[in-house]
């Protein structure tokens, strides 16, 4: 199943839709009939990002999000339910349904915020900020865009890191090669 799970994760990344929904299916039919709750729940957070992306349909997207989000909730994957949070608050972004994008997202930046998420995080302010924005609430947006240029800025510092580490690691390689 974890095959299944990385080639739907693969298409659903290269955004081909119609690979990303052939395998999650395939998958969560496997997952239904062995009773694999995480898997459920991953098959079922694709389908609902195809439904998302694509623009196919965001109640059907929700839906496969809830189903997402109890199979987690069974087995407390954190992680997982701050993600399927994080989507079901994007999607009702999308809706223009503001109120439930704001309920959800807080409840995602909460479980983010105690694990320290910081990607999660990321995308999650920047919806509150529209939301938030939208609903006509200026001053809880500005106080979340304040905290996305922070966690922005930590990332940014974070990739920097990691690119000078990856370059001085390189660069020591060679400096032994021609050493030899």
């Amino acid at each position: 199943i974890r095959g299944i799970i990385a080639m739907a994760d693969a298409w659903l990344l290269q955004k081909k839709y119609d690979s990303a929904y052939a395998v999650s299916t395939e998958g969560l039919a496997i997952a239904e009939e062995k009773q694999i709750t995480f898997a459920i729940g991953i098959f079922n957070n694709f389908l609902g990002q195809i439904q998302m992306e694509s623009g196919e349909s965001l109640d059907t997207a929700i839906q496969h999000f809830n189903t997402a989000l109890q199979s987690f909730k069974k087995i407390n994957v954190q992680y997982d339910i701050a993600l399927v949070l994080k989507n079901i608050g994007h999607a009702y972004l999308i809706k223009h349904d503001y109120s439930n994008s704001v309920k959800y997202l807080e409840e995602a930046l909460q479980i983010a915020d105690g694990l320290k998420l910081s990607k999660v995080q990321h995308a999650v302010l920047m919806d509150l900020v529209k939301a938030e924005d939208a609903l006509g609430n200026t001053g809880r947006s500005h106080r979340y865009l304040l905290r996305y240029v922070a966690v922005n800025d930590s990332l940014q510092a974070r990739n920097n890191r990691k690119a000078v580490y990856e370059l001085e690691a390189r660069y020591q390689n060679q400096k032994k090669e021609v050493m030899l």
